[in-house]
């Protein structure tokens, strides 16, 4: 089957911790994993939560992973996204401030993502 995707992957110290994995086709559907691909309870923006849905995470998923661990190994944070389009993954940009600021995680997830980053050295 061909579809359309997102995929979002968050990248600590050039570690992926957390994944969106945002289908297009037939209506947005967004599900997110933990690092250990399983399910995770981020709401990208509040009006996302709707959208929800859980998917199991696929080969693709997992290349994007492998893909953004070499993207990101130079980064405290950086956000790698990808597009999947008939069944090909393209890398799509870095995003160092994902929304530009102007969306917020809730607190469980501010502070989880807060303590993934290692500020040594800095």
């Amino acid at each position: 089957m061909r579809e359309n995707r997102l995929i979002e992957v968050y990248c600590f110290n050039g570690q992926p911790k957390v994944f969106a994995d945002i289908h297009l086709d037939k209506g947005v559907r967004i599900c997110t994993y933990n690092e250990d691909c399983s399910y995770a309870d981020l709401v990208l923006k509040p009006e996302d939560r709707k959208l929800m849905q859980k998917f199991p995470a696929d080969e693709i998923l997992k290349q994007s992973i492998d893909l953004s661990k070499k993207l990101s190994k130079d980064f405290r944070f950086v956000r790698v996204d990808w597009m999947l389009h008939q069944n090909k993954l393209y890398f799509e940009e870095l995003t160092f401030t994902p929304y530009s600021g102007f969306s917020t995680f809730d607190k469980k997830w501010n502070l989880k993502m807060g303590n993934w980053i290692n500020l040594e050295g800095v």
